[in-house]
């Protein structure tokens, strides 16, 4: 097990309530599957991580309906970021996965970290208004405007149409493509039929109560629905319009957007309220609570959920009768949404009127707080131990113990601890809980009653760094000013660890051949009972600071630094790697193994993660550079500085 220190929040991440911790200076963090095995065999001091198993493969998978909209992580894209105006227009996801971004200034595609933007300077487009994005199923993408027709954009090459090609109008609001192959296009003056680019127009003369098409949808059976400004919703079915008004329960006909869900349901936006069309009987609903509010998209996703856009009120979010909202209040840069998308992976994309691009999305990080009941957010230490219980111990405010994210029991100074400033939490092979302390020594919960122990018991500190027990059952003791040993109830002096005073103990390891380590403030030692050995750490720093060990499945030795990077020793040979070989930080306060052969380290700049092939490749000279993956605020990190 893994002890953190200098915390000042505990965060839950992931799914299936399997999670994966590490701290920061303002969190803690859960990421991945581990093995509890390894994480018992090296129990690492001054380290800041905690680890009780998530699977972080499904961190962009779809968003979770039980959670609440504030919950999820929010991302905000703007002119800053590269966007040509802040005002989003259409959105839409092609198969080759590019975000297509429709703005007043022009078309922008999104590939995750840039924009490449298409203007009237730069490309044929005559107008640079962008109001509709459609691809259809030979992978074109057709482009509305408002004022310059349509575009088709195909393997780099454009075509426009507009009124020389028997358009109806220049304006095109929407567009739709149905199952024949047909493109549906709506305009300020009625809708256009393109079928091999011979173009049908259906105005009021054929039965539309208005000429103006908002939007279109096309439900399961086929049926195309129609959106219009004036003249309320007008369903196309075999060549016949039939429409439907304030005598159908519409309690306004400006309709601005269009959904058809899985059962075949037709949800109606308008600029007064939310209505259902149920499949089947015909009858127009108003939907409870959304009476007056102007809906201007609308999107079911695959779990169903009906997600809304709205002109002054921010996102909605529909699930089952619920029916919940994510406004400015609660982050959103702007209540005006113009327009919605739902990407492959389930995120929703939102685009704003002046606040830009914004992503909606499952965090990676969760927190616990006080709010939670954590006597304070200085976390500084986590154990889960083999009970269940989350042991949560705190810089100035002792230590509570948690069960399925309650506090259920509370230790200080004032009640049965000896300090309030707890600096690790360990569990020995018998159950029983070690706590160290920052100026008091350390206790010793067994059996409901604690023992505790400080200088005058023998310690050579009463600034307890951490705990290790070997395979004989001794626990070693590091402080900042040497190693213990306690066994047989008390602390039994050595004269291999008499050497070692004066260090600061930063990590212990008892390896596979039973060799136990302690790396120290003035490098890496092997302890025996009669000796202590200094390794020669070759062509690494001499006297690096060391703060964790780890020892993989392969029996390589990992060496966590501060300030000199990642070490890897395998048998004699020390092999440094550092912000020259491509880490993203040489301070490396914790690491760990995951099954899929990845290491996962805690650093200054967030947490990072790489593969042990990649490594192999960069010592064999396959590749030039080491590119590790970097988990940091953009996944959803308060702070991105870890501690440990």
């Amino acid at each position: 097990m893994l002890y953190p220190y200098s915390w000042t929040s505990v965060t839950r991440i992931g799914k299936n309530g399997e999670r994966f911790v590490a701290s920061t200076k303002r969190e803690l963090l859960q990421f991945m599957p581990l093995n509890k095995n390894k994480l018992r065999r090296a129990c690492l001091f001054f380290p800041l991580f905690f680890f009780s198993f998530l699977l972080v493969s499904n961190y962009l998978l779809s968003l979770d309906p039980k959670k609440e909209l504030q919950e999820y992580q929010l991302r905000n894209w703007t002119v800053q970021s590269g966007l040509t105006i802040n005002t989003i227009t259409a959105l839409i996801q092609t198969r080759d996965g590019y975000i297509w971004v429709g703005t007043d200034a022009g078309l922008s595609r999104f590939d995750g970290v840039r924009f490449i933007s298409f203007t009237k300077q730069n490309s044929p487009l005559a107008n640079d208004s962008i109001t509709s994005l459609y691809e259809d199923a030979n992978n074109v993408l057709w482009i509305g405007t408002d004022g310059g027709g349509m575009y088709s954009f195909e393997n780099g090459l454009w075509k426009n149409f507009t009124m020389k090609d028997r358009l109806s109008n220049a304006n095109v609001r929407t567009i739709m493509g149905d199952w024949k192959g047909d493109l549906w296009v709506g305009t300020d003056y009625g809708l256009n039929r393109v079928s091999r680019e011979k173009v049908h127009v259906f105005t009021d003369e054929d039965g539309l109560y208005d000429n103006i098409i908002t939007d279109l949808c096309i439900d399961n059976w086929g049926t195309l629905w129609i959106g219009t400004m004036r003249g309320g919703l007008a369903r196309f079915n075999e060549g016949v319009i039939a429409v439907y008004g304030y005598e159908d329960g519409l309690l306004n006909l400006s309709v601005q957007s269009l959904a058809a869900d899985r059962r075949g349901n037709v949800w109606i936006g308008t600029l007064e309220g939310l209505y259902l069309l149920r499949s089947g009987d015909g009858i127009i609903r108003s939907v409870f609570g959304t009476r007056y509010t102007p809906f201007t998209s609308l999107l079911e996703d695959n779990q169903g959920n009906l997600w809304m856009a709205t002109m002054a009120d921010g996102l909605k979010r529909m699930t089952g009768d619920i029916l919940t909202g994510l406004s400015t209040d609660e982050g959103l840069p702007d209540d005006f949404i113009r327009c919605l998308l739902i990407d492959r992976d389930e995120n929703i994309w939102i685009g704003t009127d002046t606040g830009g691009l914004v992503q909606l999305r499952d965090p990676i990080v969760g927190n616990i707080t006080r709010e939670d009941g954590v006597p304070e957010s200085a976390v500084s230490a986590v154990m889960e131990d083999r009970q269940g219980f989350l042991w949560v111990g705190t810089r100035n405010r002792g230590l509570c113990k948690m069960k399925n994210g309650r506090v259920v029991e509370t230790f200080d100074a004032k009640t049965r601890l000896s300090s309030s400033r707890v600096r690790v939490i360990f569990e020995d092979r018998n159950g029983n809980i070690w706590i160290g302390t920052e100026d008091t020594g350390l206790a010793i919960l067994k059996n409901g009653r604690w023992n505790k122990l400080n200088s005058e018991s023998g310690l050579s500190s009463n600034n307890v760094t951490g705990f290790l027990q070997d395979r004989k059952g001794d626990v070693w003791i590091g402080t900042d000013n040497g190693l213990d040993r306690f066994r047989d109830g008390k602390i039994d002096p050595t004269r291999g660890t008499a050497s070692l005073a004066g260090n600061h103990i930063g990590a212990l390891l008892e390896t596979r051949d039973g060799l136990l380590l302690a790396g120290t403030s003035q490098g890496l030692f092997r302890v025996s009972e009669k000796a202590v050995e200094k390794i020669d750490l070759t062509r690494a720093n001499s006297q690096p600071q060391i703060v964790f060990l780890y020892e993989d499945a392969k029996g390589i030795l990992w060496i966590g630094t501060k300030g000199d990077g990642l070490l890897r020793r395998d048998e004699a040979e020390t092999m440094a790697f550092t912000k020259a070989e491509g880490l993203t930080d040489d301070y490396i306060y914790s690491l760990t193994e995951d099954e899929r052969g990845n290491l996962w380290m805690s650093t200054n700049r967030g947490v990072m993660r790489i593969s042990l092939k990649q490594i192999d490749d960069y010592i064999q000279g396959k590749t030039r550079y080491l590119t590790p993956a970097l988990f940091d605020e953009a996944q959803g990190m308060a702070g991105s500085q870890c501690s440990g």
